[in-house]
């Protein structure tokens, strides 16, 4: 399944996105990971946006102004306290703006000289220690944007009105794409088809009804009769399977 890492760039400067998107792109590329990176040359661009959209995998931001450090800093530290998943990586071209990051949770700071190298061991830290950023996910396609959507937070999908609804713990994402090719894209393990319309993510099946699936957070899904025999049977394996991952002597 593709390892997509959703990153933001800020930097004031095109030349230097340009040279951190090339170098992080080739560092990811040895541990098989893709990236989708947005790009923005201020926070006052950043502000702009809807706080809902600025949730990313990973978050790599320059702070060599020392004027407007202490306030850059704070803002980006609250995007990080809207998004605990969110890894933050700060730059600059002072190394002595490392002194103004221990405040904030950082994960990693980066002399801008010293690009190449740092982001390399950045790289590796993030992939051995907060593995959770490189979890399977998938693209969509809005009709405005592209959002990168973790399948462990698709909790169910729903295709009504020429488009398909992907329904996660956070928000709502809808595309123009068919349910059918959808779910091709999902790992076809852990995601069952319940109705025509729908498709839920077993791992937030709470109850397993005649005609409806009850999901963990009290949403109800329609179950089909003709679905219900393969729905009933994968949930089954399902539970059997995380259940060996909890208990491997179940094996």
């Amino acid at each position: 399944m593709t390892k997509i890492l959703d990153v933001c760039i800020v930097d004031s400067s095109e030349t230097w996105r340009k040279v951190i998107k090339e170098t992080l792109c080739r560092e990811l590329d040895k541990y098989g990971v893709t990236s989708c990176v947005s790009e923005y040359s201020s926070p006052e661009q950043l502000r702009q946006v809807d706080r809902q959209r600025l949730s990313y995998d990973l978050f790599m931001a320059d702070i060599s102004d020392a004027e407007t450090r202490k306030s850059d800093l704070d803002y980006y530290g609250s995007l990080c306290q809207d998004n605990s998943d969110m890894r933050l990586i700060f730059l600059a071209s002072d190394p002595i703006a490392a002194l103004d990051v221990f405040d904030y949770d950082t994960d990693y700071f980066i002399y801008k000289t010293e690009l190449a190298e740092r982001l390399s061991t950045a790289v590796r830290y993030l992939f051995y220690n907060r593995q959770d950023a490189f979890e399977p996910s998938i693209m969509i396609w809005t009709r405005s944007s592209l959002n990168v959507v973790k399948l462990k937070d698709i909790m169910y999908c729903e295709h009504a009105q020429r488009q398909t609804k992907i329904v996660t713990c956070a928000k709502t994402v809808a595309c123009p794409e068919k349910l059918d090719d959808v779910h091709r894209r999902l790992d076809a393990g852990d995601f069952v088809r319940t109705h025509c319309s729908f498709l839920v993510n077993l791992q937030y099946v709470k109850e397993l009804h005649r005609a409806y699936v009850v999901l963990s957070n009290g949403t109800t899904v329609p179950l089909s009769r003709a679905n219900l025999a393969h729905v009933r049977e994968a949930f089954i394996r399902y539970k059997h399977k995380t259940d060996q991952s909890k208990n491997p002597d179940l094996q």
